[in-house]
C-alpha cells in the first residue's frame, strides 16, 4: 500500500503571502491617511496663520482728536477721530469697524453709517475722507490716507438722523470715555478721549490726551 507524503510547506507559503499582503494594504491605507492628516493640518495651519497676522498687523492708529463743543459750553456736541493706517497693515475697510464706547455713564456699540449690516445698532458713527486714494470706498490704503470718524452726541451737526450717536449722553467738562476699535480682521485698537475741565461755547478743543 502507498503512502502519501503530506507537504504543508505550499500551504504555510501562501498564507504567509495572504499576511504579508495584507500588512501591504493596511500600511498604504494607513500612509494615504497620514497624507490627507498632513495635508489638512498643513492648510489649517497657513490658514490659522495668516488669520493670525491680519488680526495683528491690519489695524489703524488714530493721529488725533478733537471735539466740538456745544454754544453753551456745557457738553461736547461731537468727537471727531482721525485715523490712519498702522504701520505695515493691510488695507483696512472702515466701514467694517465697529467701535465700543465706554463712556461714564454710557456704554454702546456702535457701527459705521455706510455699513448696511450695521442698521441693527443703535448708535452710528460718520465716516468722511480727508486724504484718500479712492473716497468713495472708505478704505484704508495707502499710508497716507487720513479719514474722520464722527461720532454726533447731540444731532448737531447736520448729520442725517440714523447717522448720529445721539442714544449716548455728550460728554460735560472733566469727563472722558474710553473708544475700542475692532476691524474686520479683529484687530483692536484703544482710544480714550477726556474733555478739558473748562469749556468755552463753540469752540473746537484737543480731546486726544
Amino acid at each position: 500500500m502507498k503512502g502519501y507524503i503530506t507537504d504543508d510547506r505550499g500551504q504555510v507559503g501562501i498564507g504567509t503571502l495572504i499576511v504579508f499582503i495584507a500588512l501591504v494594504l493596511v500600511a498604504a491605507i494607513a500612509a494615504g491617511v497620514l497624507i490627507n492628516t498632513a495635508g489638512f493640518l498643513q492648510t489649517q495651519a497657513e490658514q490659522t496663520g495668516t488669520e493670525s497676522t491680519d488680526q495683528v498687523s491690519n489695524n489703524i492708529e488714530i493721529v488725533g482728536a478733537t471735539g466740538n463743543v456745544s454754544t453753551d459750553g456745557s457738553v461736547i456736541n461731537n468727537a471727531n477721530l482721525t485715523i490712519q493706517r498702522a504701520s505695515g497693515s493691510g488695507d483696512v475697510n472702515i466701514s467694517e469697524v465697529t467701535v465700543e464706547y465706554i463712556g461714564e455713564g454710557d456704554t454702546a456699540i456702535l457701527g459705521a453709517a455706510s455699513n448696511a449690516n450695521a442698521d441693527d445698532l443703535n448708535e452710528k458713527f460718520a465716516i468722511r475722507p480727508l486724504v484718500a486714494e479712492d473716497s468713495d470706498d472708505n478704505v484704508l490704503t495707502d499710508s497716507s490716507d487720513r479719514y474722520r470718524l464722527i461720532f454726533d452726541f447731540t444731532g448737531e451737526t447736520n448729520l442725517a438722523s440714523s447717522d448720529n450717536a445721539d442714544g449716548i449722553t455728550a460728554p460735560g467738562p472733566g469727563e472722558s470715555a474710553l473708544l475700542r476699535f475692532t476691524t474686520q480682521d479683529g484687530a483692536t485698537r484703544e482710544a480714550r478721549i477726556n474733555i478739558p475741565d473748562n469749556l468755552s461755547g463753540g469752540e473746537t478743543v484737543d480731546i486726544l490726551r
